[in-house]
Order: C-alpha cells, then structure tokens, then sequence
C-alpha cells in the first residue's frame, strides 16, 4: 500500500478544509496509508480514520525521509495553513489548493516572522507583480490600505510551481492559477461532500425554537465581508414589507474585525433575526433543515469552492448564489443566481418574495440542488480524482 503524509487542519479546528478532510480521509484511507501532519500548535485532534496516524509537524520533519511518502499539502488562505506553506514550498508535493488568493496567509507569514519574513514576502511581490507588488507589500507591511484588489496580486505562484501536481476544485480556479502559472500541472477534482438526508422541517424548527409558519432564510458557514450579508440583510428588511412574519438565521464563527450583526442592529432588524454564532455539525444540519431558503453570497472571490454551499445544495435547499467565479457553475436550475452590481439587491428581494409567496418553488429548485450535488460532488468521483494525480505524481 501506498504511504502518503496529508498535511491538513482537523477538527475541532475552525476551519472548512479540516471538516472537509476529516470527511475524505477514511475514503483514502482504503487506497493509502496515511499520515495526517497537524500544526504544532493545533488543539489534538480525535482519529479520523482508521490506518491514519496524526503527527505534529515537527515530530514529522524530525523522522522525514525524502521519498518515503508522496506528500500532499491542503493550502487555504488562513494563518492554519502557514505550517503548510512552509513545507510546500520546501519540499514538493501535491498541493490541493483551496483558495487561488493567498495574500491573507501570505501577509500573516510576513508579519509573524520578522524582519527577514517580511523582506522575502516583498521580494516575492516585486518579482511576481512589478512595483505595483512592492507597493502593495510595503501598504501591507505598514498597516495601509491596498490599492490593488488580492485577486489580482493572489501570491500562490510560489507553491504551485514547486509542487508536483496541482489539484483545485472548479473550473474557475484552474483557469486562474493557469493565468498566473501558465506551466503548472493543475487538475479540477470535485469538492466532495456527504449526502444529506432530506430530515422533516417541521421537527427541525421545533427542535430548533423557530416559527413553524414562517419563511425562514438561512446563511451558514464562517462570517467574512465577501458573503455580503449586509446586502442580503439589506434586501430581507424590504422583503418584509411583503413578508411580514419572516426570519433571518445567520450562523457562523464571527471575528473582531467583521461582525455584520452590527448592521443589523443598526436597520432595526434584530427582531426579525436570530444569531447563534459558530454552531456545531449537528445544529449546522438541522438549520438546513429548518430553512426555506439560502444564502451563499461571494464577492470578491478568492477561486474557492464554497463547501458551505455545497453542503446547502446537498440539503435540497434552494439557495441564492453570486453569478460569480465557481459560483456560476451551479447548473441554474439548481441554485438562484444573483448578479453583481445594481440589480443585486432587487434580485434578492424578488427571490425572497417570491419563495414566500409559492412555497413549492424553492423546494423544487432544491430538489434539483440535491441531485447536482448527488451526479457531482460525492467522496467516489472526489475520491478517484484524487487517486489520479496521486498515482501519476508518485514517481515524479
């Protein structure tokens, strides 16, 4: 059997890309013998699969080999991957890029490790984007606004062109990591995601607390400017002059540097709104339940695949998506698109109006929703991709 070091989060880390490991790890672990490398400093983490060892990731360069184990390397645009960037651009490997745009992971790498850290991350601006990059390095570095937006300056040359292979996980970001890597080996694998059972609505909202008459509309999943709640709060709050009886869940892990609660208060919508926070898997999966309607709203976009969204349209929700990057390659008859730019907000007042007014239309959009999940998304087509590149990256 195979030997292959995973370096990856794992739950009860925060992050989407430990849940969704932690998920994929027991399907690879009937096809390699696995090593799962966590930060030092991450919280221990229970086994997540059987034949699948966890090891700090000092303890694994202290008893590394090169060449025993083909190493892959799961890269997101958030200080928990740091650790991974390290050995990623160190030692090459299979890099399974969540996030196209790594600027946020990249900044905190400068910041963090002194003077010389910060020398090499504007070196590397200056070479990948001109002075337009060292200016936007030395803005960075000093505390000042960019002028430039992150998907233009994304910063993951580096570790794609020293990595053997290259998965992401749509289109759009294989077409974009083409755009600033015009040589790199990058294959699209489907984001997997587990099937989820339709549940009954009803049990849901009681277990739950919420209005069993009500039109509920739901956003899940870690809260960050990009989702652009504050417009969908913005669109609600008009809908409610037809929809009186309303809710708005919004759930997810906060931070002090975003809380869009705030607009909330502020329009008057508290009432009308409920904030759990960060809730856990259970709860995550009997708010879809409970809910009529979604939102996964994404702008700028990084090149990621959203697995909040996708864990929606597996629910059989009917969810409201930006006309965007990986987001537009929702079939449509399986999501609602919303465009950017003016129409945005009238679009979300109409779909949420409309989804109060004729309840069996969202749950048919939904329906479709789940079957794209089922044809597209499962940990089998995930699985077999990811044995691809493996098997034809080993001897590299």
């Amino acid at each position: 059997m195979k030997r292959l070091a995973i370096f990856t989060p794992l739950p009860p880390s925060a992050s989407g890309i430990g849940q969704y490991s932690a998920e994929l790890l027991p399907a690879l672990a009937d096809q390699y013998e696995l090593t799962l490398v966590i930060a030092d400093d991450a919280p221990p983490s229970a086994p997540v699969a059987a034949r699948a060892g966890v090891v700090r990731a000092t303890a694994f360069a202290a008893a590394y080999r090169a060449g025993e184990r083909t190493l892959l390397y799961h890269v997101g645009n958030s200080p928990e991957h740091a650790y991974i960037l390290d050995w990623a651009e160190r030692e090459p490997g299979i890099c399974v890029l969540h996030d196209v745009t790594l600027q946020h992971v990249q900044a905190w790498r400068a910041l963090q490790g002194g003077a010389r850290a910060a020398a090499d991350y504007r070196a590397e601006m200056a070479l990948r984007y001109g002075a337009d990059g060292a200016t936007a390095a030395d803005d960075l570095l000093h505390n000042r606004p960019l002028a430039l937006p992150h998907a233009r300056i994304p910063l993951c040359e580096r570790v794609v062109e020293r990595s053997l292979a290259t998965i992401v996980h749509n289109r759009y970001a294989r077409a974009e990591v083409l755009r600033h890597c015009p040589g790199a080996v990058v294959t699209v694998v489907p984001h997997g995601v587990p099937p989820a059972p339709p549940g009954d609505r009803a049990a849901a909202r009681a277990a739950l607390g919420l209005p069993q008459g009500a039109l509920i509309v739901a956003a899940l999943g870690n809260l960050i400017p990009e989702k652009r709640l504050e417009v969908v709060l913005a669109a609600f709050a008009r809908a409610l002059y037809h929809l009186p009886d309303a809710l708005f869940v919004v759930a997810g892990a906060g931070s002090h540097h975003y809380n869009p609660r705030d607009f909330a208060r502020t329009h008057g919508l508290e009432p009308v709104t409920r904030w759990p926070g960060r809730v856990g898997a259970g709860e995550f999966e009997a708010l879809l339940v409970a809910a009529d309607l979604c939102v996964n709203l994404r702008w700028p976009t990084g090149g990621e695949t959203s697995g909040s969204l996708l864990r929606m349209l597996a629910a059989g929700r009917a969810t409201l998506v930006s006309d965007v990057g990986s987001f537009a390659e929702v079939p449509p008859e399986a999501c609602l698109r919303v465009p950017l730019g003016p129409d945005e907000e009238e679009t979300i007042v109409r779909t949420i109006v409309r989804a109060g007014r004729e309840r069996g239309w969202a749950d048919g959009i939904g329906a479709r929703a789940r079957a794209f999940v089922a044809a597209e998304h499962s940990f089998t087509r995930t699985v077999a991709g990811y044995r691809e590149v493996i098997d034809r990256s080993a001897g590299a």
